[in-house]
């Protein structure tokens, strides 16, 4: 169950990003779903074949970070929530 929600969560979003030509928006909305397919995936791969999960801890520490290089991307391109 896990690859299969797991490649559904890759490919939609790879879908919306090629239908609406990176808008910047739906890239920012995207980001995420793609994190958690490839976690998903990760998970119900190593599910079947055996293989340890510690590698995943290793995600979650990268993924607390999304947040800081989020607001320096908006803060680089001066986008403001106030508009």
């Amino acid at each position: 169950m896990s690859i299969f929600v797991g490649a559904l969560q890759c490919v939609l979003p790879l879908f919306l990003l090629l239908r609406f030509g990176g808008d910047p928006s739906v890239v920012q909305a995207a980001f995420p779903v793609f994190l958690f397919g490839f976690t998903y995936l990760y998970v119900g791969i190593a599910a079947l074949t055996g293989i340890s999960t510690e590698g995943i801890g290793w995600f979650f520490f990268l993924w607390q970070y999304r947040p800081l290089v989020l607001a320096s991307c908006h803060r680089l391109r001066g986008i403001s929530r106030s508009r």
